[in-house]
C-alpha cells in the first residue's frame, strides 16, 4: 500500500490528539479556538492565552507521567472510615 496501512478511525483520532499535545499552541490557534468556543479574544490577548494554555498543558503532561502504582483512585476513598484508634 502506498502511504502505509490504513488506521482504524479511533486509532487515528488518538494519534491526532497525541500529535496535537506534543506541539505548542500558537497565538493564532488560541484565537481560532476561542472564537469557535464563542469567546472572542480582545487584541493582544492571543499570546497570553496561548502561553497560559501551554503552561497548563505542561503541568497536566507531568501529572500523567506520575506512577501511582496500586494507589486507588480518589473516588474510592471514604473519609471517616479509617482506623479511628491509630496512633501518630
Amino acid at each position: 500500500m502506498v502511504g502505509g496501512p490504513v488506521q482504524a478511525p479511533a486509532r487515528r483520532a488518538a494519534q491526532i490528539r497525541k500529535d496535537a499535545m506534543t506541539s505548542e499552541l500558537t497565538p493564532q490557534e488560541a484565537a481560532r479556538g476561542a472564537l469557535r468556543a464563542g469567546l472572542p479574544l480582545g487584541d493582544g490577548r492571543h499570546e497570553e492565552v496561548a502561553m497560559t494554555a501551554n503552561y497548563i498543558h505542561s503541568v497536566i503532561s507531568r501529572l500523567r507521567e506520575l506512577d501511582f502504582g496500586e494507589t486507588p483512585p480518589a473516588s474510592s476513598y471514604r473519609a471517616g472510615q479509617g482506623n479511628a484508634d491509630a496512633t501518630v
